[in-house]
């Protein structure tokens, strides 16, 4: 589950500095999700990153596609595998990307429709 503690942060803001280069796996991917609110494209890198060692902390891959869907990068979500993650979450990824097929297709048909109010659209 994604979430940004208070505490959390502060822990992470008092570990001794060291280079992104020196950080363990765990450190980097908490630290991707803990900045995400203030540079979410740094935090993508850096999940992204994650996910191409072996082995990355297993929630890496989940918690990289729950952040597509809230920030909307659908082209790069349709283009995930999807091998390593729960059939719930694949579901949930499939419903999040019909949905927004089904609100351009209406917004599209609606367009459409304002244009020509006679005429029936299919879907």
């Amino acid at each position: 589950m994604i979430f940004a503690d208070d505490a959390a942060c502060v822990a992470l803001t008092d570990m001794p500095p060291r280079s992104e280069h020196e950080l363990d796996p765990v450190t980097l991917h908490n630290q991707a999700l803990m900045n995400m609110e203030q540079n979410p494209t740094e935090g993508f890198e850096k999940l992204q990153f994650l996910i191409q060692q072996n082995p990355f902390p297993p929630e890496t891959f989940p918690n990289l596609l729950l952040l597509y869907v809230k920030y909307e990068v659908r082209d790069v979500l349709i283009e995930e595998r999807y091998d390593i993650v729960s059939l719930e979450l694949k579901l949930f990824v499939l419903a999040v990307l019909l949905f927004c097929l089904h609100c351009w297709l209406v917004i599209r048909n609606g367009n459409r429709l304002m244009k020509s109010p006679n005429q029936q659209f299919l879907i």
